[in-house]
């Protein structure tokens, strides 16, 4: 779970200057949400734990309702950028410390995309 450790740091390490930290947020949002879809479409393929897949599920859940959020916010720029940024750093700090998930093993996929994802649903 290398790539969630390093997205994870590139979080705590983001702060809020101006309104285009919102636009910042959100691209690492969709980075996020993408290689979630990726590792979830991954596990469904080669049958893997569902509880797995249910996690990863959740969570890709969880971190497009926050982009949502940051898509929809025209006041309280600030706030809303730190509430966000901790509620992504809570979640994937919570698949990473999961028994589940440590051993799951990270395979590289080729070929995937958003509509595969689905497709798997």
């Amino acid at each position: 779970m290398l790539e969630l450790l390093q997205i994870k740091e590139r979080l705590e390490e983001k702060m809020y200057t101006d309104v285009s930290s919102l636009f910042e947020l959100r691209l690492l949002l969709m980075y996020t949400a993408s290689f979630l879809a990726k590792k979830h479409i991954s596990n469904f393929k080669h049958k893997k734990d569902e509880r797995t897949s249910a996690m990863l599920l959740k969570a890709f859940s969880n971190i497009r309702s926050y982009y949502y959020i940051l898509e929809t916010t025209r006041q309280e720029h600030e706030q809303c950028f730190s509430e966000v940024k901790e509620l992504v750093i809570t979640d994937i700090s919570n698949l990473l410390s999961s028994p589940f998930i440590q051993d799951y093993r990270m395979i590289p996929l080729q070929n995937t995309s958003l509509a595969l994802f689905r497709m798997a649903k």
